[in-house]
């Protein structure tokens, strides 16, 4: 029996055992549950049966153990075919794990080479382990064995930056961020974003780091841009609310200005008024049809018009056709921007009345022009008071000067150029104003320049004017004597001293009658009547080459010789008349002045080589000597040489240059001059038609400041 319960344990020792060898481990299905169940009934059973005392007792508990086995047995079977089943879906599920596994595997290779941001591997020390084609182009390498061959850190611009991101990865352990500066294979930098994580080995130690790496640099360059564009937004914006608030305060600033500018406007409008309304000058505006829009009331009592007789009329209806016409010419430059001076002479209740015009435009808010405005001054009065005593014809003795008047009178009948030829000092200035006071020019002014007297480099400027800042020290803009002659004549005296460059700006200006001043743009057109005068002989200038022959042409259209005074020994009674009453207004004489007969005829019997200049200067220093109303002339020792040969001679020294022969021509002239006036420089000067400062400077020049 013992046997017997030994086999019977073995036997359920042995079925336990498999069960527990198997690996079979309890689940929580029923049919497991019903087998862990019967298992610790069982080993129970085997623990009572160990334990019996009789044999009833043992005969059960064997009876018990046997049934359990049994159904032990087909629990077992059951639970076997169910273990094979799951073994066989779990065999199932592992090979498509597997064959999920190797495709997701295929995906991840492709995509970490396809990937446009570069991948790498590497090694704690910087080796590569694996890198993609992405890097491979960012880098700018074409393979990755070209990477290979280097380390991560040969790409950085700063290596330094590679120790400080292994720092910062290594002590937090997480994936993180940086922008580097990349450089690559050909030396250029670009900027790259670093995403970068460690790698661990089995025992959980870093062995090496991965990373995604994208090239940013077109990113940072917006950025910039954009930064760049923040900034200027924030500096306009800045500078818009300072200019608000400076517009703010300039506003309220304008306000009471504005204010205080109506106030000052009533108040010059009515100071305007009361000088529009108390002047003594005419003042007058048209609109552009040159139809008078407002006159002041002087000019209407002068007209002895109502001022509602003069509006809407012009000139042609006020002032007659002729005058009318020079007017409306005048206007007509005016409305094309000018702004015009002149004297003018014309019929005021039928008496001829000279003017001083200014003539300017009216301009509206966008500087276009709206009408004219003029102001004219009557000054007939000072015209009369300081004209010369013009001497006709018939007063004149001499021949040769009556014919030279006669052909004056013909010249004063139109505005031909003309062309005055004469000696120094024989009246030709005299002369051509006589030609324009008798021209219909005479209410017009009269100017006249001497071409030798001012610098070369200045002529164009004193002839046309300049601009302000054409040159150094042009201040302000300045109207050369063509324009100031507007409407009268310019007489050029001395024309044969011009340099050629100005003879042919001269020849210019005499065809069309318009100039451009020094350093201005605009066209200036003029009404003015030119006439010269020289002492030289143009035509043998013009054959040395000294004169331009074009302009000569242009200019003798009509010529006139003045003779000189020893050749009209007979109009020196007249011509002392003239002078002595001249010095005697000049000098507020209230007695008459008279010359004896006997020092008269002293003067007839002189040849005057200085001519009318000469004799002025004898008459002047006459007045200023003599006590009474009778001149003294005992102080003049003039020969008797009344003849017409000059008694001026040069002694030429040997094979003398043109220079030496003209030093020596100018120095007989002062010595001269020096000995007639006993010395007296300023009255030399005055013969000789210079000032006192050029005959000291040409004395200077000639060595002769010991003279006295």
């Amino acid at each position: 029996m013992h046997n017997s319960l030994y086999s019977l344990h073995h036997c359920v020792d042995t079925v336990i055992d498999f069960v527990r060898k198997i690996g079979w481990v309890p689940m929580h299905n029923t049919n497991d549950s019903r087998i862990a169940l019967k298992l610790k009934d069982l080993q129970e059973k085997l623990d009572e049966l160990r334990a019996a005392t009789t044999y009833s007792q043992t005969d059960e508990y064997v009876r018990e153990i046997v049934a359990e086995l049994r159904r032990l047995g087909k629990a077992c079977e059951r639970t076997a075919t169910n273990v094979i089943e799951s073994f066989g879906a779990e065999i199932r599920d592992l090979r498509l794990a597997n064959e999920t596994l190797r495709a997701k595997g295929a995906l991840h290779q492709a995509v970490f080479e396809n990937s446009n941001d570069g991948i790498v591997i590497t090694t704690r020390g910087g080796d590569f382990l694996d890198v993609n084609q992405g890097f491979v182009r960012l880098v700018g390498c074409k393979t990755k064995e070209e990477v290979f061959a280097r380390r991560v850190q040969d790409f950085y611009s700063d290596p330094r930056q590679r120790i400080q991101m292994r720092r910062k990865v290594d002590r937090t352990g997480v994936a993180m961020d940086f922008e580097i500066k990349f450089r690559r294979i050909d030396g250029t930098e670009i900027d790259t974003l670093h995403t970068i994580d460690v790698r661990l080995d089995g025992e959980g130690r870093i062995s090496g780091y991965q990373g995604i790496m994208r090239d940013i640099t077109e990113r940072k360059i917006a950025q910039k841009a954009l930064q760049e564009a923040r900034d200027e937004l924030q500096i306009r914006v800045r500078e818009r609310t300072a200019e608000l608030a400076e517009a703010n305060a300039r506003l309220k600033s304008e306000i009471a200005e504005r204010a205080r500018a109506q106030e000052a406007l009533i108040l010059s409008e009515e100071r305007m008024r009361a000088i529009f309304e108390a002047a003594t000058e005419c003042i007058s505006i048209k609109n552009r049809s040159l139809k008078y829009t407002l006159v002041n009331p002087y000019m209407a009592n002068l007209l002895e018009l109502p001022a509602n007789d003069i509006v809407e009329r012009d000139d042609e209806e006020i002032f007659g056709q002729e005058a009318g016409q020079h007017l409306r010419q005048v206007d007509q430059r005016v409305l094309a921007g000018e702004t015009i001076e002149e004297e003018h002479t014309r019929p005021v209740k039928g008496l001829p009345t000279t003017f001083l015009d200014v003539r300017s435009p009216i301009r509206n808010s966008k500087g276009q022009i709206i009408g004219i405005c003029a102001i004219s001054r009557n000054i007939t009065d000072r015209r009369r008071i300081f004209s010369r005593d013009q001497s006709t014809a018939e007063e004149y003795l001499s021949p040769a000067m009556r014919v030279t008047l006669a052909r004056a009178s013909i010249a004063a009948n139109s505005d031909l150029i003309v062309l005055i030829e004469g000696e120094s000092g024989s009246g030709k200035d005299y002369l051509a104003r006589f030609i324009h006071d008798n021209s219909n020019r005479n209410g017009g002014p009269f100017y006249a320049i001497n071409c030798a007297a001012i610098a070369q480099d200045l002529a164009e400027s004193e002839l046309f004017g300049h601009e302000a800042g054409a040159y150094t020290g042009a201040i302000r803009r300045k109207r050369g004597l063509v324009e100031l002659a507007e409407g009268g004549t310019l007489l050029l005296n001395e024309i044969g001293e011009l340099s050629l460059p100005m003879q042919a700006k001269l020849l210019t200006f005499l065809d069309t009658f318009s100039f451009t001043r020094v350093g201005g743009e605009k066209n200036v057109t003029v009404n003015v009547r030119i006439m010269a005068a020289t002492n030289r002989d143009l035509s043998q200038a013009v054959s040395r080459g000294e004169f331009r022959r074009d302009l000569f042409f242009r200019l003798n259209v009509y010529g006139i010789r003045v003779p000189p005074l020893r050749e009209r020994l007979a109009d020196i009674p007249v011509l002392t008349r003239q002078i002595v009453g001249q010095l005697a207004q000049e000098l507020r004489l209230t007695a008459g002045l008279s010359i004896r007969p006997e020092d008269m005829e002293k003067l007839i019997q002189y040849s005057w080589p200085g001519n009318v200049r000469e004799l002025k200067n004898v008459l002047e220093r006459s007045v200023i000597l003599s006590e009474g109303p009778d001149l003294r002339l005992d102080f003049l020792d003039l020969a008797d040489t009344n003849d017409c040969e000059s008694p001026w001679v040069v002694q030429f020294p040997p094979s003398p240059s043109m220079t030496q022969a003209m030093e020596e021509l100018r120095r007989q002239f002062i010595e001269m001059a020096l000995q007639r006036t006993g010395g007296n420089k300023c009255a030399a000067a005055r013969i000789l038609g210079i000032s006192r400062y050029t005959l000291k400077r040409q004395m200077k020049a000639l060595k002769m400041g010991g003279l006295k």
